[in-house]
């Protein structure tokens, strides 16, 4: 009788302490802010009548958050985007059908990321190994490529701007690419020395990471024409 009554108890890894629930709360925190700053940078570089930013942070921010989460803890941490999203975009002049449409887009693209990365790298991620990188950067290329056919169709869908829908896809998926390559990085290594990681290890910078974003200018330019 009482083992069949222990095996119906938490075990400790099911129990969140309050360092831990803190320290979710903390990164909740930083994603609204930092979500909300990243989208006015990105509505900035936004130029008319293209819909697509030049450069869009939001989406390396999110996916930055749920690979300093535990998997658990993400819906938290997609929670926390949404009121700085709808804020940044409907002050952005953006129609809310397209507000919501691209909150599901970024979210897409954020979660396939994380799912496939920490599928294929156990926690923690570390920049300072040459395997993690590259899993990283060729699973965020996977993420913004699969992402970015439902965006662009979302767009034309609603006709929301203008433009051809292979030159949106194209400045969408380097735009993000570059964003994601050159902010989770500085986002993931400063967030675990703030012990907002709940890998089982300490990131450490990386010796290996910095030729990533000097090539990446080179192969994300847009193409002329």
């Amino acid at each position: 009788m009482s083992t069949a009554k222990s095996s119906h108890l938490p075990t400790v890894s099911q129990v969140e302490s309050p360092g831990t629930q803190a320290r979710v709360a903390s990164l909740a925190l930083f994603v609204c802010v930092a979500y909300y700053l990243g989208s006015r940078v990105g509505l900035a570089l936004t130029f008319q009548p293209h819909p697509i930013s030049t450069l869009w942070p939001p989406n390396a921010i999110l996916l930055a958050g749920l690979l300093l989460a535990p998997m658990r803890s993400w819906w938290v941490i997609l929670l926390a985007a949404l009121p700085a999203h709808v804020a940044a975009e409907l002050q952005g002049g953006v129609p809310s059908i397209m507000v919501f449409a691209w909150f599901l887009t970024n979210c897409t693209e954020a979660l396939i990321g994380a799912f496939a990365i920490r599928a294929l790298i156990p926690a923690p991620l570390r920049f300072d190994r040459f395997a993690h990188v590259v899993t990283f950067a060729v699973m965020a290329y996977f993420a913004t490529f699969v992402s970015t056919f439902l965006d662009t169709a979302l767009v034309k869908l609603i006709g929301w701007g203008e433009g051809d829908y292979w030159d949106l896809w194209r400045l969408r998926f380097f735009s993000n690419t570059l964003a994601t390559l050159t902010l989770v990085p500085v986002i993931v290594i400063w967030g675990s020395s703030r012990g907002m990681s709940f890998g089982r290890a300490p990131l450490s910078t990386c010796p290996a990471y910095p030729p990533i974003p000097i090539t990446i200018p080179r192969c994300c330019r847009r193409p002329e024409g």
